[in-house]
């Protein structure tokens, strides 16, 4: 057995060990007492003063954490790997209300939304307001031949009531291994504003589920209407496709584009600059500057390859546009490439 003292605080295997060393790693962006100093604006003599404070105050933490694994009533409680998880959680939501630790558990799930493949049940939710309201049904999914359809509201997840405080909970419960069994209590959407309207319970059997992210339709010759869902791994390749495709069937021309980008809460970078590139063939896609001043500045230019630039372009936004998606637009924006039409966009990224 492998034991490691840190601070006065004894870690009887290397992988909590490490753990707390993730921990004090991260501190350097703890924010110590309620001061506005930075730190890069700071004499020598302040910075000896700034590291002190820091360190003092993770032996605080240290000492807690050993108080709390040798004393606290309920020990499976205050298991010390699960204390440093949910120190971690509490340090990163402290600051706002994006800014979030991922548990390697949390993170597969991260992974899995973006590479397009995961096990679950095919509906796209709405989570707002204490309840969870279908927006979309993936065709061919568990929910689509359970007959689910948009507007029904989910108000139990596998035996967990679905409130405010448990949001979280129940939509992770929704995957889980392939085959595995589920229930869903739902209201459908044509009962939704009856006074004796009753939930129905609706067993799933999980299943693989591939989401398509981009799809195109033509309003009027010419006129194409493309929507983009999340921008997961084949984003890019998926959107080019559809529309050298439709250029293709009009001879080599397209009068307009209709992009919809409303709901789409973000996914991967470099799926935000290839699908700007679709569209534009020159200048600064976006730029990424951070507080280290000996890191370099990210910039990522577009390139001119087969490029869709002949074409007027509509942007739709909405509350609900995200991360990425607020990239592809505001880029698209500050390249005069598109006009963006529709509401303030949610002003967030991960």
């Amino acid at each position: 057995m492998m034991i490691k003292i840190f601070n006065g605080v004894i870690f009887k295997n290397s992988s909590l060990f490490h753990a707390f060393l993730m921990f004090v790693c991260m501190s350097n962006a703890f924010a110590l007492g309620k001061t506005s100093i930075v730190v890069e604006t700071m004499s020598p003599n302040q910075k000896m003063l700034w590291e002190e404070k820091k360190y003092r105050a993770l032996e605080a933490f240290s000492k807690e954490l050993n108080t709390l694994e040798s004393q606290y009533v309920d020990a499976a409680a205050a298991e010390p790997s699960a204390l440093i998880e949910h120190a971690l959680q509490g340090m990163a939501s402290s600051l706002d209300p994006h800014t979030v630790y991922l548990s390697p558990e949390k993170y597969a799930e991260f992974t899995s939304d973006t590479s397009g493949v995961f096990g679950g049940i095919g509906v796209i939710v709405n989570p707002s307001n204490g309840k969870i309201q279908i927006e979309e049904i993936v065709e061919g999914s568990p929910a689509q031949k359970a007959g689910l359809t948009p507007g029904d509201v989910i108000t139990n997840i596998d035996g967990t009531v679905v409130k405010m405080d448990t949001m979280e909970e129940a939509l992770s419960r929704v995957r889980g291994p392939v085959g595995s069994r589920l229930f869903l209590d739902v209201i459908p959407m044509a009962k939704l504003h009856k006074v004796d309207a009753k939930a129905q319970r609706i067993f799933l059997s999980r299943e693989i589920i591939r989401t398509v992210s981009a799809s195109l339709i033509e309003l009027s010759p010419g006129i194409a209407y493309a929507r983009l869902t999340i921008f997961q791994e084949d984003a890019a390749e998926s959107l080019g496709k559809l529309l050298r495709s439709y250029e293709a069937k009009n001879h080599g021309t397209m009068k307009g584009l209709i992009f919809d980008l409303r709901n789409n809460p973000g996914g991967l970078l470099d799926q935000a600059v290839k699908v700007t590139n679709l569209f534009i063939d020159s200048g600064i896609i976006v730029s990424t500057v951070g507080r280290d001043k000996n890191k370099p500045e990210e910039v990522e230019y577009a390139v001119k390859r087969n490029t869709l630039s002949s074409f007027p372009m509509i942007v739709l936004v909405n509350q609900g546009t995200a991360s990425a998606s607020e990239i592809v637009a505001g880029a698209l924006q500050d390249h005069e490439r598109a006009i963006i039409m529709g509401s303030q966009t949610f002003g967030k990224g991960s």
